[in-house]
């Protein structure tokens, strides 16, 4: 236990692989994935139905299938990141992907006030991970390496923490005074105060899927319940090269240096989901839909390189690997929805979604984390997400559309953070077309994501947190057919 704890420590004022908080938000939250018609709308259907995308937010939505069908969305993501140290740099990433998959099976059934039956089972994307970010700028005050010499001084050679410091000083980035041997105070091999080019590149890869099993009934075609039995994983890598290098004035003929850090994260959890759907008229639908927390339980393997570079040789050391896992709680979630039809032409639906990201927690066997969740519990607040979605049937004004829908949306997540200024943390616009018969469907969107981050390149106490602006483009293809 002893070792864990140490470890965190270490990673914590170091990196971000660590600040167990930032892990915690990071798999708490979804993003706007779904289905073409779902997400062209901004993700607001929570009081519509009749699409899968609601088996994840509202099952009630299931009970309006009146069809079985099967049907597979493949998609395509460009995400954009710029980030703001003393240089502007934009860096970018595509992916292609299967957003979700599933097939739904509708059984009428002989009962006075009950309908039918609904079953529906599938994967969907809920979160990806795919991102690069490069940040780069001049630094003549502090290092990297002030961190490293922190976490040595004060320990002997055979004490050094086996992830910074003893890399450190196998590769001489830092080393004991000369004649004075192992007494447990050190110095640097560079000179942290001259200016220097300071690079860290950061590479992200994996997603949050969630396997679904639902169930859901309608009575009378006017009420309309529903349950899923949520089973989402995570498979998140992240791998960082924090480079010095171009120093001004060079020391003891050390050039450069290179810290890398490899993080891999695997996690399953459970939930559980409650929808209702009820039709007011029928033009009117209201919805409500609860989801409750999450329990993953996570794996972690971490590991470091400290690489260092003089004029004629290169040194290098790899820490060992560590594995440890743990539990997260996310935070439960409740929808309200509501949905109405004007003139049978243009379907308006509306969601308001809250979910407080401070009732998350971590735990484990093995190691407390009491700073962790007073953290958590101190740095987030509960946020309310505003979803906003329009269907237009162009058939309906236009004849020779018969069958065309023009779908557009926007999606508003609340401010997460407590010190934060801004009333969202991020913000989706989409718009979407699709056309139907009875046999199959086809459905395209776009959706442009948009969101503002930081990221620490070692200390607060040191330095700035750089700001990064993120952007993602989305284009999401659905194709369904029914039997």
């Amino acid at each position: 236990m002893k070792k864990i704890f140490l470890i965190v420590l270490i990673l914590n004022s170091l990196s971000v692989f660590a600040q167990s908080e930032i892990d915690a938000l990071r798999y708490s939250k979804d993003g706007v994935f779904g289905t073409a018609k779902f997400t062209s709308m901004g993700g607001s259907f929570g009081a519509l139905g009749g699409d899968f995308s609601n088996l994840h937010f509202n099952p009630a939505g299931l009970g309006l299938y009146q069809n079985s069908e099967i049907f597979i969305s493949p998609s395509m993501h460009l995400n954009k990141v710029k980030s703001y140290y003393t240089q502007k740099i934009e860096s970018e990433k595509v992916d292609l992907s299967i957003s979700n998959l599933g097939i739904i099976f509708s059984s009428p059934i002989k009962n006075k006030n009950w309908n039918r039956i609904n079953f529906g089972i599938g994967v969907s994307t809920l979160n990806t991970y795919d991102q690069d970010i490069t940040i780069q700028g001049q630094n003549k005050f502090n290092s990297l390496a002030d961190k490293i010499l922190d976490l040595a001084n004060g320990n002997y050679i055979n004490e050094l923490d086996d992830f910074y410091a003893y890399p450190g000083f196998m590769t001489y980035l830092i080393d004991t005074t000369f004649g004075v041997g192992d007494n447990g105070q050190y110095f640097l091999n560079i000179n942290n105060t001259t200016n220097k080019t300071q690079r860290k590149i950061i590479s992200s890869r994996g997603n949050k899927n969630e396997l679904v099993f639902s169930f859901a009934s309608s009575m009378n075609d006017k009420f309309y319940i529903g349950t899923t039995f949520g089973f989402p994983v995570i498979n998140y890598n992240e791998s960082s090269k924090y480079s010095e290098f171009d120093f001004d004035e060079s020391q003891n003929a050390l050039e450069s240096y290179d810290l890398k850090e490899n993080l891999s994260v695997y996690g399953q959890g459970i939930n559980l989901k409650l929808g209702m759907i009820a039709r007011v008229n029928q033009y009117t639908n209201l919805g409500l839909s609860l989801q409750s927390p999450t329990l993953f339980n996570i794996e972690e393997t971490f590991y470091t390189e400290i690489v260092t570079y003089t004029d004629s040789n290169r040194y290098n050391w790899n820490s060992p690997y560590n594995y440890f896992e743990y539990e997260l709680l996310t935070p439960a979630k409740i929808i309200f929805s509501g949905s109405t039809r004007i003139k049978n032409i243009l379907l308006l639906n509306a969601d308001f979604e809250i979910i407080n990201y401070s009732y998350a927690s971590l735990s484990s066997k093995n190691a407390e984390f009491i700073n962790e969740n007073n953290s958590i519990d101190s740095l987030f607040v509960q946020s309310q997400n505003i979803r906003l979605g329009a269907d237009l049937d162009l058939g309906k004004i236009l004849s020779e559309f018969k069958g065309v829908k023009l779908r557009t949306g926007i999606a508003l997540n609340g401010k997460i953070y407590e010190s934060t200024k801004d009333n969202f943390s991020s913000e989706n616009y989409s718009f979407g077309i699709g056309t139907n018969n009875n046999f199959y469907f086809l459905d395209l969107a776009y959706v442009l994501h948009k969101s503002k981050d930081s990221h620490n390149l070692y200390s607060e106490d040191l330095i700035s947190p750089v700001n990064l602006v993120n952007t993602n483009h989305s284009i999401i293809f659905t194709l369904g057919f029914r039997y």
